[in-house]
């Protein structure tokens, strides 16, 4: 058909090639440099397993992004730079005869409350606490490199000398919650007013790096165009022949290979298990991945588990759970959080729970592998009844801490109900028994040489046991799971960390690197035999 010809050559165009081969390269190269601000499992997640980079309220991942610049200032000539403080990205000290001023540059990737960093600059400085209306009242905006912030000016004492502090605190949307900026000149209130005029002009100097965002297209489609494209130029240009076997081998390999790691990419789960010498479990616990559960606890045998990945928790939708007779509204959601008291005149949110005595505050998203996200919520929860059952504060933390704090109970017609937001966890049909844990040290150090777990492994319908030791490149391979010694629990040195993966795919690498080797092996025999062939009749 004449009218599909247009069609197939443009799948099987060496252009298409080249342009999904580009696209890649960008992708690499941008999806690289956003795990700064993003971190690695957010990077790969938005540029690596989404189709379009474009807002996601037209769905898509979010806007493809390229931070441009460095941040740089123009301080005045008379500062003299000093060693920075713990928290400072700069220093300077300003000196008029005895009396001293002292300059920092701060950076806080968190969501910092206005009030509550000023409050603390008060008492540095021996004044007491002021509320809202108050600090209306002595705030003025200050605009920095076009960011609105606020400037304020305190004067108090300070080791019995009179001590003034002048800050500026705005602002800088990089991440989902923004980087907070803190500019402070503080010290003998006779050089601080000396240098006022100075350090407004060095603020009004500050230049921060440029986002550039634009749309672009996500890993998914460009693996799935270039799939099709290879497959496409592969049956309507190759013709197959036994002195082709080579090439159809080498080809036949490379598809199968990114057929895998699709595969791999959207069904490997990887997950923790920690075990006590002596201890059983029947389910791992994933190191990223959360869930909102509401569990019936009223059966001693077995417990009814509604869940919820985080990933649905957004704000303002109301969900069911499951078949539990309950739902669940979710008035804020924290990809990342903190847990502390509540600030003077601030609004309890909850009602019931953990969050009458306790409040989650947003932070950003890690950005280091050794880093874990802690996510929180505020939930409005209700039976299906129309009851209502109060607002509650759920955290991830709660699990987390060196003290866990116990998880929310609440009853419902006279049965017992747990509610909590916990990192996901993954049911097996078996149970796995710690017997022995081994953990040697290099002599002298701290640092592991090899450790070791010995295992049973129980099949709870049948009653099979299996014992095994898993070690370094050892691991355990089960029902479709492998284990892997993967660290040991430092405060515990009868505990130890399996890492838990299970990949559908984990053999595809195997045979599509053989296909791809013993294609090339006999493409390049056959041309060897080709040409000692000419070779002898040319003799």
């Amino acid at each position: 058909m004449p009218f599909l010809k247009p069609f197939v050559q443009f799948w099987c165009s060496l252009r298409l090639t080249v342009t999904c081969l580009i696209a890649a390269m960008v992708l690499v190269f941008v999806g690289t440099l956003a795990q700064v601000d993003q971190g690695l499992y957010d990077a790969q997640k938005k540029y690596f397993r989404s189709y379009f980079l474009v807002p996601e309220s037209i769905g898509g991942a979010g806007w493809a992004q390229i931070r441009l610049g460095g941040s740089e200032w123009q301080p005045p000539a008379n500062w003299s730079e000093t060693e920075r403080a713990q928290f400072s990205l700069i220093n300077f000290e300003a000196r008029h005869g005895d009396d001293t001023a002292v300059i920092s540059v701060t950076k806080l990737a968190k969501n910092a409350k206005l009030l509550d960093n000023i409050n603390r600059w008060r008492g540095q400085l021996g004044l007491g606490e002021i509320d809202q209306a108050e600090l209306a009242k002595i705030k003025q905006p200050f605009e920095v490199d076009g960011n609105p912030g606020t400037f304020v000016e305190m004067s108090g004492t300070r080791d019995g000398r009179p001590t003034t502090t002048l800050g500026v605190i705005h602002s800088l949307s990089y991440r989902s919650l923004p980087e907070m900026w803190f500019y402070k000149i503080t010290g003998d209130t006779e050089a601080v007013m000396r240098e006022k005029a100075a350090f407004q002009e060095y603020v009004r100097s500050a230049r921060y790096p440029v986002m550039f965002r634009f749309p672009f297209v996500g890993g998914y489609l460009v693996g799935i165009v270039l799939l099709v494209n290879l497959l496409a130029a592969h049956f309507q240009r190759f013709t197959f022949s036994r002195k082709k076997i080579g090439i159809f081998l080498t080809h036949a390999g490379l598809i199968f290979m990114l057929l895998g790691q699709l595969v791999t990419d959207k069904y490997q789960v990887e997950s923790n298990l920690r075990l006590e010498e002596g201890q059983s479990k029947g389910y791992s616990i994933s190191s990223s991945d959360c869930e909102l559960v509401i569990i019936d606890k009223s059966r001693t045998d077995t417990d009814t588990v509604a869940a919820l990945p985080t990933g649905e928790l957004g704000q303002g939708i109301t969900h069911r759970m499951g078949t539990l007779p309950f739902e669940v509204t979710v008035l804020d959601f924290y990809t990342n959080s903190d847990l502390g008291t509540l600030g003077q005149g601030e609004e309890n949110r909850a009602t019931r729970g953990k969050g009458i005595e306790l409040a989650a505050t947003p932070r950003p998203s890690v950005t280091s592998l050794e880093e874990v996200n802690f996510p929180a919520a505020y939930l409005r929860l209700k039976s299906t009844g129309g009851d209502e059952l109060g607002t509650w504060m759920v955290s991830a933390l709660f699990g987390a801490l060196k003290n866990p704090i116990p998880e929310q109970t609440f009853e419902h017609k006279g049965k017992e109900y747990e509610l909590a937001l916990r990192f996901t966890r993954h049911y097996t049909p078996y149970d796995i028994e710690l017997v022995d844990f081994k953990h040697d040290k290099f002599q002298g150090t701290e640092k592991a040489r090899n450790f070791s777990s010995l295992v049973i492994v129980r099949d709870r319908a049948s009653g099979a046991e299996l014992r095994k030791n898993i070690w370094m490149n050892h691991p355990l391979r089960y029902e479709g799971k492998t284990y892997f010694q993967a660290s040991f629990d430092p405060e515990n040195a009868k505990a130890t960390v399996l890492q838990v993966v299970r990949n559908p795919g984990w053999v595809t690498p195997y045979i599509s690197c053989a296909m791809v080797g013993l294609g090339l092996l006999i493409q390049f025999l056959t041309h060897l035999f080709s040409f000692n062939k000419r070779r002898k009749v040319a003799a």
